[in-house]
């Protein structure tokens, strides 16, 4: 599994879950954190993302208290091609700090936006694409959460 951080990290350093989750408790529309510039759309997805999981999928691990990871090589190639084409962030290569914990895995399709049309009637049914694990663009590669620590083996 493979994960990105915006500095490069030793191995044996473990990532705590939750840290997208902070970042998006600290939005500030327009401000950049970790050279990415979070707008409110994405404020309003994971807020839409967040309520669809706790009605429907309440089983599965909040986007809001997880670790980001991407499952292949090939999902982290595809996920450094649409969001690190600057190559801020360090790829490392992860490891499960407990083999038990809760995880879903989803296609990174369903998370894009596409601007023109009402938000809730496009973000809405790909929500429930995301959560109930129906098939998206291979070109995008899936993302799996893990809602606990992961242990950096590497970097990529």
């Amino acid at each position: 599994m493979f994960h990105f951080q915006p500095v490069e990290r030793a191995p044996g350093t473990i990532i705590e879950a939750g840290n997208f989750g902070r970042l998006i408790r600290e939005v500030h529309e327009g401000v950049p954190i970790n050279g990415r510039v979070f707008v409110l759309g994405m404020l309003c997805r994971e807020m839409l993302f967040e309520l669809i999981r706790v009605q429907h999928y309440p089983q599965l691990p909040s986007r809001l208290t997880c670790v980001f990871v991407l499952p292949t090589r090939g999902d982290a190639d595809a996920y450094g091609r649409n969001n690190n084409a600057d190559g801020r962030q360090v790829l490392h290569e992860v490891s499960l700090e407990n083999p038990n914990t809760l995880t879903h895995t989803a296609w990174i399709s369903h998370c894009t936006m596409q601007s023109g049309g009402s938000f809730l009637n496009q973000m809405e049914p790909k929500a429930h694409a995301y959560w109930s694990g129906q098939h998206g663009s291979e070109s995008d590669g899936q993302e799996m959460l893990i809602a606990g620590a992961v242990r950096i083996v590497r970097r990529v």
